[in-house]
């Protein structure tokens, strides 16, 4: 689980809120957003039509709109996945993502961008795709 500490906890809220803003401009966003730096080492979970996945990625930076992680596995363009957040004193949240692009690096590791796409905890269990309901929350 990402755990975000107080310090940084502020930078954190005004990102997820973010994420429930559908107005949000993709095209103005290029580079606009500030990155926090933010190294940590979580489980994301794969979102496949048959099965979800784990997998162990190192974080690298976050921003209002999304994330950079290095993992020893070559994801896709477009793949989708789950970001579990947990911020102390708030209650956690699942973030859907989808891979923007992946860049190979040496000894086995890539280098993965990925945009958020939304709160999935915010949705209602019957109107997400089928194959992310079983990563909703309750």
């Amino acid at each position: 689980m990402l755990d975000i500490d107080l310090r940084r906890q502020g930078r954190a809220l005004a990102i997820l809120n973010g994420l429930q803003d559908p107005l949000r401009d993709a095209v103005a966003e290029r580079r606009q957003r500030v990155r926090v730096c933010f190294r940590r080492r979580i489980d994301i979970m794969l979102l496949d039509a048959a099965v979800h996945h784990k997998l162990r990625v190192d974080t690298q930076d976050i921003s209002s709109r999304g994330m950079g992680f290095l993992c020893h596995r070559e994801l896709q363009t477009g793949e989708r996945f789950i970001v579990p957040l947990k911020m102390a004193g708030l209650s956690d949240k699942m973030v859907m993502c989808r891979v923007t692009h992946v860049r190979v690096l040496t000894g086995g590791l890539y280098c993965v961008g990925a945009t958020f796409e939304q709160a999935v905890c915010a949705l209602p269990q019957s109107s997400a795709p089928p194959e992310v309901q079983g990563a909703l929350c309750p």
